[in-house]
């Protein structure tokens, strides 16, 4: 049962086990069926992990040819290209997730960093605080906002953030 090995591959992934573990699992998924497109986004995932970026690509590229509207995968795009500090690509690809998916938090808190990098404080504040309303519980989101206020010099608010993110 291919959702089985997937699943399996997933936790194997949670644990940081990747080439040993996740990978085999996948690829054992998707041999079993070629088109699970969340198989091929993780195998995606566990390849970007491992550093090998050109079969991380592959997997996206089959991820979108089996599911073109698959949003995570611009994301994970835009995240290669903030690696890279190419922002206004990243920006493109997030906004391309936006676009397929409105309620996808990673994207405005990726490009709520991108915005921050560039010292556009209030984008980044505006981005985060969107991430936040769709998923109140989403830490990261926070913390950048601490992050952007700090920048800011405004440390009494930065403080106040910073205690939020640990409750």
């Amino acid at each position: 049962n291919p959702f089985i090995y997937y699943n399996l591959a997933v936790a194997y992934q949670d644990m940081g086990l990747f080439e040993d573990k996740s990978i085999p699992l996948y690829l054992k998924s998707i041999e079993m069926n070629p088109v699970y497109d969340d198989a091929h986004y993780n195998l995606a995932v566990s390849y970007l992990k491992t550093n090998n970026l050109e079969n991380a690509m592959d997997e996206y590229e089959k991820t979108l040819e089996i599911n073109p509207q698959y949003a995570k995968v611009y994301v994970d795009y835009g995240m290669i290209k903030l690696q890279e500090k190419k922002f206004d690509e990243a920006i493109a690809f997030y906004d391309k997730a936006i676009e397929m998916d409105p309620e996808i938090v990673e994207a405005y808190y990726q490009k709520g960093i991108v915005y921050a990098f560039q010292e556009n404080f209030e984008k980044a504040l505006k981005l985060n605080l969107k991430a936040l309303d769709i998923d109140p519980k989403h830490i990261n989101s926070q913390f950048n906002i601490a992050v952007v206020f700090h920048k800011q010099g405004k440390l009494d608010r930065a403080i106040a953030e910073y205690d939020l993110t640990l409750e």
